[in-house]
C-alpha cells in the first residue's frame, strides 16, 4: 500500500484508478473543494454535550437530513455538511466519471471529539486495525471510497492503514472460525462501489 500524491490539476488516469483499486491511498496536499475559514472555524468549535449523543455528526444527502448534531447552531452544522456533500461528490463525478455511473452515494460524517485521550471500548477506538464494515452497517460486499479531510489547521490527521481486506481475511478468518468457502473471494470483489 502506498501513498500516491496527486496535486491540484492533475487529471484522474487509469494508473491512478488502478492503483485506487490496488489499496493504495490518493493524497492531495491541498484538498481540491475547500471549506470556507469560517466553516472550518465553526466545526472546530463543535462540542458534543451529550454523552448519549454518537462520535459521529451525519449528513444523509438522499434524505438531506442531519443526525446526531446538538440542537444548538443545527441550522449552520446542516450547512455545512451538505456543501462538504455536495462539493466531495462533485469533484469525485469529474475526477473519476467511471465510478459515478454506478455509485451509491452514501452520507457524509464529521467526528467532533478528538481521537486522542477519548475513552472507548475496544470495539469503538479507530486507532486500532478495523474494517470499515459494522454490524449496524454492513458493507454487503460493497468497495467503499471514503474522502477524508483534515480541517484542524494546526494538527495533520494520521491515518493507520494495512493490508487490503481480502489479505486481511485470509490471513485471519480461520483463527476467529469463519470456515473458507469456496465463493469467499468472488464475494470480496463485488463491483458495487459506495461514496462515503
Amino acid at each position: 500500500m502506498a501513498r500516491i500524491t496527486v496535486e491540484l490539476g492533475d487529471l484522474a488516469t487509469e494508473e491512478l484508478a488502478r492503483r485506487l483499486e490496488t489499496g493504495d491511498i490518493l493524497y492531495f496536499p491541498k484538498s481540491p473543494f475547500e471549506l470556507s475559514d469560517d466553516d472550518k472555524a465553526f466545526l472546530l468549535r463543535q462540542k458534543q454535550a451529550a454523552p448519549s449523543l454518537h462520535k459521529n455528526i451525519s449528513y444523509r444527502p438522499a434524505r438531506d437530513r442531519l443526525k446526531g448534531a446538538d440542537s444548538n447552531d443545527r441550522a449552520r452544522m446542516h450547512e455545512i455538511m451538505k456543501r462538504y456533500s455536495d462539493r466531495a461528490i462533485s469533484f469525485m463525478s469529474g475526477f473519476f466519471p467511471s465510478y459515478a455511473k454506478d455509485w451509491k452515494i452514501d452520507f457524509a460524517s464529521f467526528r467532533p471529539i478528538e481521537e486522542h485521550g477519548r475513552e472507548a471500548s475496544l470495539r469503538s477506538r479507530n486507532d486500532l486495525l478495523h474494517v470499515d464494515s459494522f454490524p449496524s452497517r454492513p458493507s454487503q460486499g460493497d468497495r467503499l471510497l471514503r474522502i477524508f479531510t483534515n480541517v484542524n489547521p494546526e494538527r495533520p490527521r494520521v491515518w493507520i492503514t494495512s493490508d487490503p481486506f481480502e489479505t486481511l481475511a485470509n490471513r485471519y478468518a480461520a483463527e476467529v472460525g469463519i470456515p473458507e468457502r469456496p465463493d469467499a473471494k468472488a464475494k470480496f470483489r463485488r463491483q458495487a462501489l459506495r461514496v462515503l
